[in-house]
């Protein structure tokens, strides 16, 4: 969110930032491009994710803010994430009277994550506190905004995420260094191996197809998590070392260098909010195979800027795999057509202009 941060800057507002994490020597409040950190010194083994213990922390971390905040300072509060920032933003609003925003984001929504359902349920009287208290709900896509009613008679509005499509962007030095005709096709998955993102499932599709047409693809894979054992067994079992490759968590150069060496995204989650890796793939000009949810029918259209499979529906999949190993000219005018798209409908402007609008709204109802 710090890109939302960086535009409401550049429009010259002032904008305080809660976040969790240890302070490591630079103080609990900093000024960083011109926006005031404040870092509660909660519990965070990962920057891209937090347990349940980290969120609480969190929450625990931040009750000095709560109390001992100048009001002066803040008009307005953007809550990102319904837990575990809401009942934070509730708390000032209680307090203090300052209005907030509630920006839905995916796990935090029930019905997403089914190992989260019982803690949904355990929260269903803070979750309603603050959503009957939010001035605006905000959902990244509509989607996700129909999955949020089909729990709570709320209304939403839809504010998609952004991409910095100065940063990701096609890269024309690497077109011919990179993308030579005679290389073999890229494939690539960038994320958390969970449950959600069926990666196994992937795997095993990709080893059957690749023996069965006998193509010269490689894939290359790029993230952690629960799902990173049954993931190595499956490679060595089938003897896929020499074509399929894994990478662990990178920094966003780097992994802004393995979209540039991508031929073709793979991500066949079973649910999310609005994708992040899609559309920074996307706006660098890398062809989409997604899963036909909801977010993703969002940034795809079909044969145009992605393809689209149902779940389960192997076989189509099998289809696209084939198509996308034997015809590079249709992926890239694919990805060029992609990175249009992502330049054109998500960038961090628009999106920093949508909340700044409804922030500045809530000051006058």
């Amino acid at each position: 969110m710090s890109f939302i941060a960086q535009e409401l800057v550049g429009t010259g507002h002032e904008v305080t930032v809660l976040t969790g994490g240890g302070c490591k020597g630079r103080g609990p409040e900093s000024r960083e491009s011109g926006i005031t950190i404040v870092r509660v010194g909660s519990a965070r083994k990962k920057q891209g994710s937090a347990t349940i213990f980290e969120m609480f922390s969190f929450c625990v971390h931040s009750i000095p803010f709560i109390l001992c905040l100048d009001r002066k300072t803040i008009t307005a509060i953007i809550a990102f994430f319904l837990f575990p920032t809401g009942p934070i933003a509730l708390a000032l609003k209680l307090r203090w009277g300052i209005p907030y925003i509630i920006s839905l984001r995916g796990g935090d929504v029930p019905g997403n994550e089914l190992r989260l359902n019982r803690l949904h349920q355990l929260l269903y009287p803070v979750r309603r506190a603050i959503y009957k208290n939010a001035k605006h709900i905000v959902a990244n896509s509509q989607d996700l905004a129909n999955t949020a009613r089909k729990h709570d008679n709320i209304a939403i509005e839809i504010i998609p995420n952004g991409i910095d499509t100065k940063f990701f962007c096609q890269d024309r030095s690497l077109e011919n260094a990179c993308k030579k005709p005679r290389r073999p096709i890229n494939f690539l998955f960038i994320g958390r191996f969970q449950t959600q993102k069926r990666v196994p499932e992937l795997l095993k599709a990709l080893i059957r197809i690749r023996k069965v047409h006998n193509l010269d693809f490689v894939l290359t894979l790029v993230g952690d998590g629960p799902d990173k054992q049954v993931i190595d067994h499956l490679i060595k079992g089938s003897q896929s070392a020499c074509w399929i490759h894994r990478a662990g968590w990178q920094d966003t150069i780097r992994v802004r260098e393995f979209y540039w060496r991508a031929d073709c995204l793979l991500n066949l989650s079973s649910y999310e909010g609005l994708p992040n890796t899609v559309m920074e793939a996307m706006a660098c000009g890398v062809a989409v195979i997604a899963s036909d949810i909801g977010p993703h029918r969002d940034l795809i259209n079909e044969g145009e800027t992605g393809f689209l499979i149902s779940a389960g529906d192997f076989k189509t999949l099998e289809k696209r795999i084939v198509l996308c190993s034997s015809d590079r000219y249709l992926l890239g005018k694919i990805g060029k057509n992609a990175s249009q798209k992502i330049k054109e409908k998500m960038n961090w402007a628009q999106v920093a202009g949508a909340y700044e609008k409804l922030a500045i709204g809530s000051l006058t109802r």
